[in-house]
């Protein structure tokens, strides 16, 4: 489970960055993007939430040195 955990935290945790890095250099927000298409307002606040989450689960397991390149 702590493996599962792990992956969902970088994969959240990688979207993340994925999506500042194209605000960045592009001005293109992915994740407004998506919630535009599927017409759910709370959707973008769900995206973002678990984004959040997922770093603040990375930072603290690195900080204990438990995550390990979130291997499964």
């Amino acid at each position: 489970m702590k493996g599962f955990l792990c992956f969902l935290a970088c994969l959240f945790a990688n979207i993340g960055a994925i999506n500042w890095g194209l605000v960045a250099f592009y001005q293109f927000n992915l994740v407004d993007y998506v919630v535009g298409m599927t017409g759910v307002p709370m959707l973008g606040q769900v995206i973002y939430g678990l984004v959040a989450v997922s770093g603040i689960y990375g930072l603290v397991l690195m900080g204990l040195s438990m995550c390990k390149g979130c291997q499964t």
